[in-house]
């Protein structure tokens, strides 16, 4: 199958649509789907169906519009639907498989910024501790490939806790919501 390519209407870089797991599940479900591709200064928003593309748009990166979409931030897919109303911020990336689960952070921005930081420091994350993505505060925890990270708050006990107990359940991403919510509520 060729490739499906796409031109930003704002900045003009191409964009090539990878139809992966996700994509094509939402495809299947419900007909259509969403898809934004973060481009530093705005998002470029995609709606497709099984037949063709149907939209294409760009949006400022803080906007409420694409705040749930399923994101690709550089050659990370960020899952975002559905957002998990909770307290704990926590998000799930599977560095070798460039796949985020973001669906338990509540700003998007969050999401994206963490990203971009571990993309560029990816060498210097440890395995366990905190780190400062863009002036916002994450507790990290590692195993292999999967690393999870907890926006702090005050509570870097309990976070480091919970991190432990999800670490020890989660054998992929994106993660099984049951079981994490069952840990963290």
């Amino acid at each position: 199958m060729a490739p499906i390519m796409i031109v930003c209407p704002k900045c003009r870089r191409r964009e090539e649509i990878k139809l992966n797991e996700f994509i094509l599940r939402e495809l299947h479900i419900t007909g259509s789907a969403n898809i934004a591709y973060y481009h530093s200064d705005h998002i470029l928003y995609v709606n497709m169906d099984r037949y063709a593309i149907r939209t294409i748009a760009t949006y400022d990166p803080p906007s409420m519009l694409i705040h749930g979409l399923n994101i690709y931030v550089d050659e990370y897919f960020v899952l975002r639907q559905p957002i998990i109303p909770n307290d704990m911020e926590i998000m799930f990336i599977d560095i070798k498989r460039k796949v985020a689960d973001a669906r338990l952070v509540s700003n998007h921005m969050y999401a994206v910024s963490l990203i971009r930081y571990l993309r560029i420091n990816r060498k210097a994350i440890p395995e366990e501790g905190a780190i400062n993505a863009y002036g916002v505060n994450y507790m990290i925890k590692r195993n292999g490939s999967i690393l999870l990270a907890k926006k702090l708050k005050d509570d870097g006990d309990k976070a480091k806790n919970i991190l432990m107990r999800l670490l020890a359940d989660i054998k992929g991403v994106p993660v099984n919501l049951e079981k994490v919510l069952d840990i963290i509520l």
